[in-house]
C-alpha cells in the first residue's frame, strides 16, 4: 500500500488511469490476436452456393424459467460429428428439428481445428454460430411473449407503460448477467403527445460494444407497445401477443444468447416505444443516431415473427419474409438482399426460406425500420409469411396463436445475420469492373486489404430484377471471374462481398451495371 505522502505525488495521482491505458491498451490487441487464430488454418469443408447449408446443432433441454446454459468462451474450433445434408437439400429434405443432427452433449465441444483448403464452393458455416443457434430457448421465448401479452394494456399512453420499460430494463440486464460480454442497459426517454394529452416514454436500449478494429453497430430493433383498432384507446383491451411481443422476445433471447461471448462489431437491441403511434420511438432515436454520426451497418427489424397460421387457417412455417425501402440499388434493398444470402447459407439450421418482397412494407402498414431508412441506414423488415392482419391490433392477438418453433427459428435466423455482419471484414468499398469477353463478361475488383479476407462471393441479377440470380464463390485471393454465357450487354447488375475463412461475409459493396 502506497504512503500518504506517496498517494499525493503526481506519479501516484494517475497509476489508475494508466493501469487502465494498459488495460484497454491490451483489449485492443485481442480481435488482431483472435483474428491471427481464425486465419492459422481455413475451414474444413466446402460449401454449396445454392440453397444447401449444414446441418446445425441441437439446443440443449432446459425448463422454461431455467437460465440460459453458460456457452464456452470464443474456440474457433469446430464441433465433431456435424453431418452433411445431400446436395439440393432443401425443406424437404431437413429432420424433423431442424437442429437435430447434432446430439445436444456435443454443443460447444472443442476440436482441433482442420487443415483441410478452402473449396470452390465457399468456406464452410461458422460451428460457433451453430453452436449459439441451437441455444434459443423457444419455451423460453413463449414465456415472455405470454408475460408481455398479459399486461392489461401496452398502449403508448396506457397506465401500464412505465412498469413495461422497468420490466424490459430488467430483463435485458438479466440477459447479460454472468456473460463474458458486458451488455449495457439504458432508458431514452421522450415526451409523446396524443389526443391533446402527454405522456413520459421510453426506448429501451441494451448493449454489447464490439472489440474490433472497424467500428460498426448492428442494431436489432422492435417495439413495446400495442394498440386497439383505435390508436388513441389507451383503455381497450390489445395484447398484442405477435404484434410485437413475438419481435420483443426474439430481442430478449438474442440477448441472453449472444452476450455469451465478444463480438467485433457492436450489437444493440433497441426496443422501441410509441411505434404504433407514427414510429415516434424509432423517428427520434434514427434522428439522433444521424446526428451522432453512428456507424450504423444494418437496422434488422423483427415485426410480428411469431405466428404460422394466416386467415384462413392455413399454415406457412417455411417461409419469412422481408421488406425494404427501395429502389433496388438502394442500401436498404441490398441489405434485404444480403439477407437472403445468409439465410440460404444457414438454411438447414432454421428451416426457413427468406423471401425478398420488393417493397417497404405491406400496403398502407408501416414499421420501425422506415424510420432508420429514412434517416440515411440500411435496413429492414423481418415479418412472418402467414400473416393474419385479422388479428392485429384488436383483442384476438393472443398467446394461443404464437408458434414457439416457429418463433426460434426466426430468432436463429436473426442471430445468424447479426453475427456474420458483427465478425465479417470490411465489404469493398468501389464497384467491380465489367468487361466482354469471348466466353461471357468478366467481373474484376480491387482486393480488400484485410488480413481476415480468405476470398469474395460475387453475385449477379439482371436488371430490374430485386434478387440475385446467382452467388458464386471465388477463392484463393482470386479478383477476377468471368460470368460465362452473359452477353457484354445483357444488362445485368453484379456486386461483391468480402469473405473471412469461417463464411463471415460482408455486405455486398457497390453494384456495377452493364
Amino acid at each position: 500500500m502506497l504512503s500518504s505522502a506517496a498517494m499525493r505525488s503526481p506519479t501516484a495521482r494517475h497509476l489508475p488511469s494508466l493501469a487502465r491505458g494498459l488495460c484497454l491498451a491490451q483489449l485492443a490487441l485481442l480481435p488482431a490476436l483472435t483474428g491471427s487464430c481464425r486465419r492459422e488454418t481455413p475451414a474444413p469443408r466446402p460449401m454449396p452456393t445454392a440453397a444447401v447449408a449444414e446441418a446445425g446443432l441441437e439446443r440443449a433441454a432446459r425448463t422454461p424459467d431455467a437460465a440460459p446454459a453458460a456457452a464456452p468462451l470464443p474456440t474457433w474450433t469446430r464441433p465433431s460429428g456435424i453431418v452433411d445434408l445431400p446436395g439440393g437439400a432443401g425443406p424437404a429434405g431437413l429432420p424433423t428439428s431442424p437442429l437435430d443432427a447434432i446430439p445436444p452433449d456435443q454443443l460447444g465441444r472443442p476440436t482441433a481445428r482442420p487443415t483441410e483448403s478452402l473449396g470452390l464452393t465457399g468456406p464452410s458455416l461458422d460451428p460457433e454460430i451453430l453452436s449459439l443457434m441451437g441455444q434459443v430457448d423457444p419455451e423460453r421465448m413463449l414465456a415472455d411473449v405470454a408475460h408481455l401479452a398479459a399486461y392489461p394494456s401496452r398502449h403508448a399512453a396506457g397506465a401500464d407503460s412505465a412498469a413495461l420499460r422497468a420490466w424490459l430494463l430488467d430483463a435485458f440486464e438479466q440477459a447479460g448477467a454472468g456473460g463474458p460480454a458486458q451488455l449495457l442497459t439504458e432508458i431514452e426517454p421522450f415526451e409523446l403527445r396524443l389526443a391533446g394529452k402527454r405522456s413520459e416514454q421510453g426506448n429501451v436500449i441494451a448493449t454489447l460494444s464490439g472489440i474490433g478494429f472497424s467500428k460498426r453497430m448492428i442494431y436489432l430493433v422492435a417495439h413495446q407497445d400495442s394498440r386497439a383498432e383505435d390508436p388513441k384507446d389507451a383503455a381497450a383491451e390489445a395484447p398484442g401477443a405477435d404484434d410485437d411481443a413475438s419481435g420483443l422476445a426474439l430481442l430478449l433471447e438474442l440477448a441472453r444468447v449472444m452476450s455469451r461471448r465478444q463480438w467485433d462489431g457492436t450489437l444493440r437491441f433497441l426496443a422501441t416505444a410509441a411505434e404504433e403511434q407514427g414510429l415516434e420511438g424509432a423517428r427520434r432515436h434514427a434522428a439522433a443516431a444521424e446526428t451522432a454520426g453512428l456507424p450504423i451497418l444494418a437496422v434488422i427489424g423483427a415485426d410480428i415473427v411469431g405466428g404460422s397460421l394466416d386467415a384462413a387457417g392455413g399454415t406457412n412455417a417455411g417461409q419469412l419474409r422481408v421488406f425494404s425501402e427501395g429502389p433496388e440499388n438502394a442500401e436498404s434493398r441490398q441489405l434485404a438482399r444480403y439477407a437472403v444470402f445468409v439465410a440460404q447459407r444457414y438454411r438447414a439450421a432454421t428451416g426457413l426460406e427468406l423471401v425478398l418482397v420488393p417493397e417497404p412494407d405491406r400496403e398502407g402498414r408501416e414499421g420501425d425500420h422506415l424510420a432508420f431508412s429514412a434517416a440515411g441506414f440500411p435496413a429492414l423488415r423481418l415479418i412472418e409469411a402467414a400473416e393474419d392482419p385479422g388479428r392485429q391490433h384488436n383483442a384476438r392477438d393472443t398467446v394461443d396463436r404464437i408458434d414457439p418453433d416457429y418463433l426460434a427459428r426466426v430468432t436463429r435466423l436473426g442471430l445468424a445475420l447479426a453475427a456474420s455482419l458483427a465478425l465479417a471484414p470490411p465489404a469493398p468499398t468501389a464497384p467491380p469492373r465489367l468487361e466482354p469477353d469471348a466466353g461471357g463478361l468478366v467481373a474484376s475488383w480491387a482486393p480488400v486489404e484485410d488480413p481476415a479476407v480468405a476470398g469474395y462471393w460475387l453475385a449477379w441479377r439482371a436488371e430490374g430484377e430485386p434478387s440475385w440470380r446467382e452467388v458464386v464463390w471465388v477463392g484463393s485471393g482470386a479478383t477476377r471471374y468471368v460470368l460465362a454465357d452473359l452477353a457484354a450487354d445483357a444488362g445485368v447488375r453484379v456486386a461483391v462481398a468480402s469473405s473471412s475463412d469461417l463464411g463471415h461475409a460482408s455486405r455486398f459493396g457497390p453494384e456495377a451495371s452493364r
